[in-house]
């Protein structure tokens, strides 16, 4: 939390209500980001807990297609293309 508010205060968002208002109804609100990221956190304090544990393949070829594909948001920037996993 104190990482936020430095950044807020850093960035000068704190003297922008409007911008402000906006990250509190992403954070807060209908969708409740929030609420949501931190209903989720203590799976990954349990101590058997480990990333190798699960199967990932399905959600990282889906990113790697949205952001790296053929229309894919970062697609430009890449030097080279990517390899098919």
């Amino acid at each position: 939390m104190f990482g936020w508010v430095y950044l807020l205060v850093q960035q000068g968002v704190w003297r922008r209500p409007r911008d402000l208002r906006e990250g509190y109804r992403l954070l807060f609100g209908r969708g409740q980001f929030l609420r949501r990221v931190l209903g989720r956190m203590p799976v990954f304090g349990h101590p058997r807990f480990h990333p190798d544990r699960h199967d990932t393949r399905a959600l990282e070829q889906r990113w790697r297609d949205t952001l790296f594909g053929e229309d894919g948001a970062l697609a430009e920037q890449l030097r080279r293309p990517v390899r098919e996993a």
